[in-house]
């Protein structure tokens, strides 16, 4: 059982970390951009075109990686990764009935700003997606 003082105490030092991660963006310049770890990008261009490879943070200052799908894409994997990535999604986005694309919008908009290369879900939808497309094109054939 808790006492009303080490109650008051958690949810006193509950405001004081939330104040601290406020205060802490506001000084700041580059806000969110560093703390998402987007500068890397510009920090090491050399590796654009074929990628850092993922993990091992530590090599670049950091221990922390960077929130965007396409931003992971991008630095890890180069422009090879990110246009072969993106030309898989193209393929789906274009060979789906317009009536299925409310189903791709949400995880889509949630990759802006988070990695969802290790999202499961992301991984099945798009492979669902993908077997639907072939089941359709094998009918049309058939």
């Amino acid at each position: 059982v808790f006492s009303d003082n080490r109650l008051m105490y958690g949810i006193n030092s509950q405001i004081d970390l939330i104040m601290t991660r406020f205060n802490h963006n506001k000084n700041h310049d580059e806000g969110i951009f560093l703390d998402r770890g987007y500068d890397r990008i510009i920090d090491f261009p050399e590796y654009i075109i074929f990628g850092s490879g993922e993990g091992y943070f530590e090599r670049f200052d950091t221990n922390i990686e960077l929130h965007s799908l396409f931003g992971t894409l991008l630095f890890s994997y180069g422009i090879f990764g990110l246009i072969f990535f993106m030309f898989i999604l193209v393929f789906v986005v274009v060979k789906l009935p317009l009536k299925s694309y409310y189903l791709l919008i949400g995880p889509l908009l949630y990759t802006v700003t988070h990695q969802g290369l290790r999202e499961t879900m992301l991984w099945i939808l798009i492979a669902l997606f993908i077997s639907e497309i072939w089941k359709r094109t094998a009918i049309r054939k058939g």
